[in-house]
């Protein structure tokens, strides 16, 4: 069975406006300014001036009651992006039209957690992203938020179709790993996606790919290519304080996603109602 990171098809517009909300307090201000395509920053400053500060508070609110959310908006904003075209505070442009149809095939080409290093590749790269876009909103933005046991069962147990194991896994964590999703029980339990700090946005969940401790396969595979691996280990390498910045190319390449099939005119629509066509 063919298992996808499922979401809800929801209006890109709000997904957009939703990302401005995705800094805390704490994280740096990162000003991206880009342009084209339609989307800018301070789209909505003429019709709708209070829209991004609505939207980041309602949101703020939203996530320091439930800090999952923050995970749920940076999955949506990614499916979004790739369909129909806690972290760093940067400028989001906005001004993405709602597409005119949500339906299951449009996912056809979101990436899956067995898809081999090659498949993965290849569809990041007909979005026009590269190998470093790839490490950065896969195993990157898989810094906070979790993912069901169901999702794990081919690599933990039945890996190469030998009831055998992902042998990236280090020993120890397969045991964690197996303990907490047992073989035909506990399908839709969660688990945390990076262990060691589930609700902070750092480099962790790449130095966890080096370790052996990635939770997903999919993230796992970014090792085994060398131009991914080459990405992979500017953040999560073993020269301490000569890595690269994670957050700022994180924020860089959201960005870079919003810009994916954009919709021009009448290609999409603004929605009266979130949930349903005009």
């Amino acid at each position: 069975m063919n298992l996808k990171f499922s979401s809800l098809l929801l209006p890109s517009s709000f997904l957009v406006l939703v990302l401005i909300i995705m800094a805390t307090s704490s994280s740096p201000n990162l000003f991206i300014n880009a342009t084209g395509n339609g989307l800018r920053v301070g789209f909505y400053a003429r019709t709708c001036p209070d829209a991004e500060s609505l939207v980041r508070t309602t949101v703020r609110n939203a996530v320091a009651d439930d800090p999952s959310i923050a995970a749920r908006l940076l999955r949506l904003f990614f499916h979004d992006c790739f369909v129909q075209s806690d972290g760093p505070r940067y400028e989001v442009p906005t001004g993405r039209r709602d597409g005119r149809v949500s339906k299951p095939s449009l996912a056809a080409n979101l990436p899956e957690v067995d898809d081999s290093i090659e498949l993965l590749k290849a569809k990041f790269e007909e979005k026009g992203l590269n190998a470093k876009d790839l490490v950065l909103l896969t195993a990157g933005a898989h810094t906070i938020g979790s993912a069901a046991c169901l999702f794990m069962t081919k690599r933990l147990y039945n890996f190469t179709g030998k009831s055998d194991s992902d042998p990236a896994i280090n020993s120890r964590f397969l045991r964690q790993l197996k303990s907490a999703c047992p073989l035909g029980r506990r399908r839709f339990e969660r688990v945390p996606l990076d262990w060691s700090s589930e609700f902070k946005f750092d480099d962790s969940s790449l130095r966890n790919i080096v370790n052996g401790t990635a939770v997903l396969a999919s993230d796992a595979r970014l090792a085994d290519d060398s131009d991914t691996r080459r990405a992979l280990l500017s953040y999560a390498g073993p020269a301490r304080g000569h890595q690269a910045d994670f957050g700022p190319d994180f924020a860089a390449s959201m960005v870079k996603l919003g810009y994916v099939g954009v919709k021009m005119g009448r290609a999409g629509e603004i929605r009266r109602k979130c949930d349903q066509v005009n």
